[in-house]
C-alpha cells in the first residue's frame, strides 16, 4: 500500500472531487507523482489564484515566466470552478522547484481560432481590457476544429537548477489528467515558445500535436511587444488512450497498488 504521507492527503481529496470517475486517470496522475516523490519532491494543488500568483510572482525572475493575462484576476475572474495551480517542492531544500497552472475556457459554438482572433480566449471581456493595437493571429489547423470546453495549460516554470530532472514532463502529465478529471474537457491546449520545440523539450509533455500556430501582439506588455507560439494540443480520445497506458504502467510497476489508494 502507498504511504499516506506520499499523498499528504491532498491529492486523494482532489481525486474524490473528480467529475470524471476513471481509475485510469487516477493512475495517470499517481504515476508521475510517485516518481517525483521517490526523487525527493512533493506536489500540492491549489485552487486559489492569489496563492499561485503570489508565489510565482516572488520567483518570477527565476522561473522566467511571461505575464499571462489568463491568470490575472483583474482581467478574467478566477475561482475553483475554472482554475487550478500546481507547486512542486524540493523536500531537501524546502523550496518550490516548479509550478504549472490550468484554466478552463468555455468556447461554446465558437472555435478556438475564432476566440483567439477576437481575443475572447484571452479575456472574458476583450473590449474592456485589451490594449490598443493588441491582436492575435492563429494558423494552427487544429484551432479551427476545436470548440466547446477546453483546458488551457499555462505558466509552466522550472527553476534553472531543476530543469534536467524531468519536472516539465511530470507536471504536463499531471496537469492534463487533472484537467480531464475536474472539468471533463474535450481538449487540452497550450502555447510554448519555438526554442523549446526546437530543443525537443516540448516533445516530452504528452501532447498529440505540436504545430507552429499563433502570434500574439500586446504592445508594452510582452517581450518586444509580441509572442510567437507553437501550439500544443491533445484530444480527449488521445488522452483516454494515454491514461490507459499510464494505468497499465502503474499497476505493473507497483503491483496493483492503485486499488489500495
Amino acid at each position: 500500500m502507498l504511504a499516506q504521507d506520499f499523498f499528504a492527503g491532498d491529492v486523494l481529496r482532489h481525486l474524490a472531487c473528480f467529475k470524471v470517475k476513471d481509475l485510469n486517470y487516477d493512475a495517470a496522475i499517481l504515476l508521475p507523482l510517485r516518481r517525483l516523490y521517490e526523487e525527493g519532491f512533493s506536489v500540492r494543488i491549489t485552487h486559489d489564484p492569489d496563492e499561485f500568483l503570489g508565489l510565482t510572482g516572488r520567483v518570477r525572475d527565476m522561473f522566467a515566466l511571461p505575464h499571462n493575462p489568463q491568470l490575472d484576476p483583474d482581467l478574467s475572474p478566477l475561482c475553483k470552478r475554472n482554475f487550478f495551480g500546481l507547486f512542486v517542492t524540493c523536500n531537501r531544500m524546502g523550496k518550490v522547484a516548479a509550478a504549472h497552472a490550468a484554466r478552463l475556457r468555455h468556447l461554446g459554438e465558437k472555435t478556438l481560432a475564432e476566440a483567439m482572433l477576437d481575443l475572447s480566449f484571452i479575456y472574458d471581456d476583450p473590449e474592456a481590457v485589451s490594449l490598443e493595437g493588441e491582436s492575435c493571429d492563429v494558423w494552427a489547423p487544429q484551432a479551427g476544429e476545436i470548440s466547446g470546453d477546453i483546458a488551457w495549460t499555462c505558466s509552466l516554470g522550472v527553476r534553472k537548477e531543476y530543469r534536467s530532472l524531468g519536472l516539465p514532463q511530470a507536471l504536463g502529465q499531471i496537469t492534463k489528467a487533472l484537467a480531464v478529471g475536474f472539468w471533463d474537457v474535450g481538449w487540452t491546449c497550450s502555447g510554448t515558445e519555438p526554442h523549446l520545440v526546437a530543443r525537443g523539450t516540448a516533445a516530452n509533455w504528452g501532447n498529440e500535436y505540436i504545430v507552429d500556430g499563433a502570434l500574439w501582439r500586446r504592445p508594452g506588455s510582452l517581450r518586444d511587444g509580441e509572442l510567437r507560439w507553437h501550439m500544443l494540443f491533445a484530444s480527449r480520445g488521445y488522452l483516454d488512450s494515454w491514461a490507459v497506458r499510464q494505468s497499465n504502467i502503474y499497476r505493473a510497476r507497483y503491483h496493483g497498488a492503485l486499488s489500495a489508494a
